[in-house]
């Protein structure tokens, strides 16, 4: 394999916006390809096995029963997809976690070490909001400070997952330099923002005025892809956290 500078550090100062962006998205390109190669069989055969215990848990709960809020279940095994949710929070946030401190080892300066210990810290938090739903308790207090629901009509915790979007691209864009010498490890990853898409999109149906069976199916739905998309973002933080530990700098990956 042929060795070759990371992504960030190979274009010149001359060089035209538009140049850039092509480099970009060959080099993605060229990432997913090899991504599909090292770990498309493996991670294909994790996530049909995760698929399917989603799918009975839909079909033995009859619907939402096992998606449920942990917080707000209360009944046998209620909620206790949520908990599965969390505890991937926590193995994705493992990962960025391994990536600092091999950056404070190898005495990396400026504001990168800092953005992959926020995303640590930022998984942690995620995994306890998924099981306690904090941003639930944060709608209610914008709501009594007089905050509005988002364009009149959208429940005010879109505020939050705002902010938590907004903070993970910042981090992102600090770090950009080593996730882009990594790019074979992105498509789980890229699964998992889609997946979170979807269930965030979902979220935003009419549910007051949807039939009950309707309600059930969508729920699920919802809480489906959130569970199957926090489940490839675990996926991503084990090949992220092993590739940087292989190749820091992502030299030996083909280009």
């Amino acid at each position: 394999m042929t060795a070759r500078p990371p992504l960030a550090s190979s274009f010149r100062p001359g060089e035209g916006r538009v140049s850039k962006w092509r480099e970009v998205a060959r080099r993605l390109r060229t990432g997913y390809r090899e991504g599909w190669r090292r770990h498309g069989a493996g991670d294909g055969l994790t996530m049909g096995v995760v698929l399917a215990v989603l799918g009975g848990a839909a079909y033995r709960g009859r619907g939402i029963y096992y998606f449920l809020d942990f917080r707000d279940g209360g009944r046998r095994y209620a909620g206790l997809l949520t908990l599965l949710s969390g505890f991937c929070l926590l193995i994705y946030a493992w990962s960025p976690f391994l990536v600092w401190r091999r950056l404070r080892r190898a005495r990396v300066r400026g504001l990168e070490p800092a953005a992959w210990l926020l995303g640590a810290l930022i998984g942690v938090f995620l995994a306890f909001d998924e099981t306690v739903q904090l941003h639930d308790s944060g709608a209610r207090v914008l709501g009594r400070l007089g905050v509005p629901e988002l364009f009149g009509m959208l429940d005010r915790d879109l505020y939050i997952f705002g902010a938590y979007a907004v903070t993970a691209i910042l981090g992102a864009w600090l770090a950009r330099r080593r996730l882009l010498a990594h790019l074979h490890v992105l498509l789980p990853g890229t699964r998992a923002i889609v997946c979170l898409l979807i269930s965030q999109l979902s979220d935003l149906a009419p549910w007051d005025t949807l039939g009950e069976a309707t309600r059930q199916w969508l729920g699920t739905l919802e809480e489906g892809t959130k569970c199957f998309g926090t489940f490839c973002l675990a996926l991503f933080g084990f090949g992220l956290s092993e590739s940087v530990a292989s190749d820091p700098d992502g030299e030996a990956t083909p280009s």
